[in-house]
């Protein structure tokens, strides 16, 4: 006899499978958008670094910074913030600095809001301070203590914290990021 109903059966065992494949759909998801996020990261920390080196060399001064501190670009009066620290695009008058500081520290902005080609980077900032893929504040530090003899970038990643723990600031300790060459946490950093 030809039946034209589906049996119970046969429908919880269609809806199981829809489940598992969507499950797996989604997993498959997270984990390209995750990676991705994990390569713009990068890339931003490759970039930030490429333009901290080149106005290094090109001015002969790199903004010291005994912390880990944020970055902020204040665009509409060209200024870079490290920290607490303010640079100025234009040398201004008045003040402790020398003008040869002053001089140094104008030439570093401009040279370094030039390689940072700061036209590309509103997807990395929020309220003017560096930010990584996740929203996380990007961490700069000169000199280094992490990359011996230059500046630390440090992302605290997909995590939001620093190191193999959910700290809210970053280490000085490489071992808590790295067991030897292997990384032991989400973070992307230069060293």
């Amino acid at each position: 006899m030809k039946r034209n109903t589906f049996t119970l059966i046969e429908i919880l065992g269609v809806l199981v499978v829809i489940a598992i494949l969507a499950t797996l759909g989604f997993a498959g998801y997270s984990y390209a958008n995750n990676k991705s996020k994990e390569s713009a990261t990068q890339g931003l920390i490759t970039r930030l670094g490429a333009a901290f080196e080149y106005a290094q060399q090109k001015s002969g001064f790199i903004p010291p910074a005994s912390n880990f501190s944020t970055i902020t670009i204040n665009q509409s009066n060209n200024t870079l913030a490290i920290g607490s620290e303010t640079y100025y695009l234009v040398p201004q008058t008045g003040g402790p600095k020398s003008n040869r500081v002053k001089k140094m520290e104008a030439e570093f902005c401009k040279q370094f809001f030039s390689a940072l080609q700061m036209d590309s980077m509103n997807r990395f900032m929020e309220n003017n301070i560096i930010i990584d893929a996740w929203g996380n504040p990007v961490r700069f530090r000169y000199p280094g203590a992490l990359k011996t003899g230059g500046f630390d970038l440090i992302a605290a990643g997909s995590d939001g914290g620093f190191g193999s723990g959910s700290d809210n600031s970053p280490s000085a300790n490489i071992s808590d990021y790295r067991d030897g060459n292997e990384w032991i946490c989400d973070d992307i950093a230069n060293f």
